[in-house]
């Protein structure tokens, strides 16, 4: 998961995002403007807020899903993968065949590494 302030993301974490997600819309449609009134500290300085918060989980993977759809003709609803209740992980199964017939045989392959492999947490 990306750091909550955008401003804290690393350069090098950048570049990887951008080769893996195959664009770099992702900085723009993770982090959302914090629409939050200016605050004084006991001194009467601004309290500095963070200028971009980060998206829920929800809408993270919303946002992924999207993205995958764009670039595969076939992607399998995520599956979460989580560890103590907390998701790390969306294990996503997308295939490249434009062919309808294909994407009823990689649903069935994806249920059935769902099924046996991850199981339901």
């Amino acid at each position: 998961m990306t750091p909550k302030n955008e401003s804290r993301v690393r350069p090098e974490w950048k570049g990887t995002l951008n080769r893996l997600l195959g664009t770099d819309e992702w900085e723009a449609a993770l982090y959302k403007p914090v629409d939050m009134p200016a605050t004084l500290d006991l001194f009467g300085d601004t309290d500095p807020t963070p200028e971009a918060q980060r998206l829920n989980t929800d809408e993270l993977e919303r946002w992924v899903t999207a993205r995958l759809k764009e670039l595969f003709p076939y992607v399998a609803l995520p599956v979460p993968l989580k560890n103590n209740g907390k998701p790390l992980f969306l294990f996503y199964f997308a295939v490249s065949n434009r062919k309808q017939s294909a994407w009823g045989l990689a649903e069935r392959a994806a249920s059935q590494i769902i099924k046996n492999n991850i199981g339901n947490d």
